[in-house]
């Protein structure tokens, strides 16, 4: 019996973080490290934004992997999973959006709502497009388990933050296995 990640040709985690959420001093780190080559090769990003929340830094980290792939694999149509640790991204990226959009990017059909503005609506009509192309599979995984590479990628985004710089690299050797 193969293991379940062999379905997939990229094998993305992504995660991100943020100190003082929400407030004008915030500082918002996002990650992701990104498998693929037969698990061969593995691309690790980072990135820091200021003023932020960290919905928007799990949105972006998953977006920027998107993105990601949509230039190394432009028309590849390769099996690709998404795993994060955002019950928000995860929920969203595989049902919320898509009624949303249905719903003019609304959350209620009730035009009196004041519930109905969709936050970060922004990134969620970015990730939309990219999800249309790309059609990758959305996993959660709980934080701070001792998944390796969420770990990773927590750590990058909080360097992220702590350094106030962005960090791309690519490795041609996997530094280890999938848990």
């Amino acid at each position: 019996m193969g293991n379940f990640y062999d379905n997939f040709n990229i094998i993305a985690y992504a995660d991100g973080a943020c100190k003082n959420n929400g407030a004008k001093d915030s500082k918002g780190g996002w990650a992701f490290v990104i498998w693929f080559d037969g698990n061969k090769k593995e691309i690790h990003s980072a990135g820091y934004s200021e003023m932020t929340t960290n919905q928007r830094m799990e949105l972006t980290a998953v977006i920027k992997v998107l993105e990601e792939i949509k230039i190394r694999w432009p028309d590849s149509g390769v099996p690709v999973i998404i795993l994060s640790d955002s019950q928000y991204v995860v929920k969203g990226a595989s049902d919320w959006m898509f009624n949303w959009e249905r719903k003019g990017w609304k959350r209620s059909n009730n035009p009196n709502s004041k519930s109905g503005v969709v936050s970060n609506l922004d990134l969620w009509k970015k990730m939309f497009s990219l999800v249309k192309e790309i059609h990758p599979v959305f996993s959660w995984i709980k934080g701070h388990a001792g998944y390796k590479y969420n770990e990773l990628c927590d750590d990058l985004a909080g360097a992220a933050i702590d350094t106030q710089s962005d960090y791309y690299k690519v490795f041609k050797m996997p530094l280890g296995l999938i848990n």
